[in-house]
């Protein structure tokens, strides 16, 4: 089989090329001056004790809860049913009192039933509790 002579021609200068930067980062690493990256240390993981899973599977669930209550007002309100869905809004909001969307939908209910005091309080919580804007972005009209 032969080779092309072009690339045993250039062997020789590859392989001088090739030792002097082995030279080189040899002389770097020696010195000093050329160090490998060290990692950070993780942080320590904390495990979860069973009474604190359970407690964060009861908030969970109790968000989904509250969440599903929510959505079941809003479908309410679309057909006319203002007091069932402040029900359900008022029952989302026992079950998280943190719920900007079940304030904001409650307001609706109120503002339609012409319950405007009530409205403007429901809002009111709704704005101060959705400080990133979330609800206001799905919704609006409020």
């Amino acid at each position: 089989m032969e080779y092309p002579n072009d690339f045993f021609d250039h062997l020789d200068s590859i392989l001088v090329v090739a030792f002097y930067v082995a030279l080189i980062m040899g002389a770097l690493i020696v010195f000093g001056a050329y160090r490998k990256r060290r990692r950070a240390p993780a942080a320590p993981v904390r495990r979860i004790t069973p009474n604190e899973r359970g407690k964060l599977y009861d908030a969970i669930g109790d968000l989904h809860e509250a969440l599903r209550l929510s959505d079941r007002a809003l479908a309410w309100f679309n057909k006319g049913e203002f007091d069932k869905a402040i029900w359900y809004c008022t029952e989302a909001i026992r079950l998280h009192p943190n719920l900007a969307d079940a304030f904001n939908r409650r307001g609706r209910a109120w503002s339609r039933k012409r319950e405007f005091e009530k409205a403007l309080a429901d809002y009111t919580e709704a704005i101060r509790l959705d400080r990133g804007g979330v609800t206001g972005e799905k919704d609006p009209r409020r």
